[in-house]
């Protein structure tokens, strides 16, 4: 079974207890042309995520999911535009899941 198909099957187990539809909402994440912007300035500079992650002060796996679009926190990512100089993220859209 995939994770998907069992997240539906939780999905529905929850709302059937709960009386509820749908799933839960996704939180803001950073577009995903400023994850590619970060990970393109991260090449020309010869960084790795490791190297990021310890010039902002934060875990290497935190890191790698901002990086990545999937959690927000706006105080690592201020600390990623100053250290890459790169631009202010755009919030993707919040979207249900």
């Amino acid at each position: 079974m995939n994770k998907l198909s069992q997240w539906s099957k939780d999905v529905k187990k929850i709302n059937g207890v709960l009386g509820t539809k749908g799933g839960p909402e996704r939180t803001n994440t950073a577009s995903k042309e400023w994850c590619t912007s970060v990970k393109v300035e991260l090449a020309k500079r010869d960084m790795t995520v490791n190297d990021l992650a310890r010039a902002a002060g934060v875990m290497r796996d935190k890191m790698s999911c901002i990086i990545n679009g999937k959690q927000w926190d706006e105080g690592i990512v201020a600390k990623i535009v100053e250290t890459l100089g790169v631009e202010a993220p755009i919030l993707a859209p919040v979207r249900k899941v």
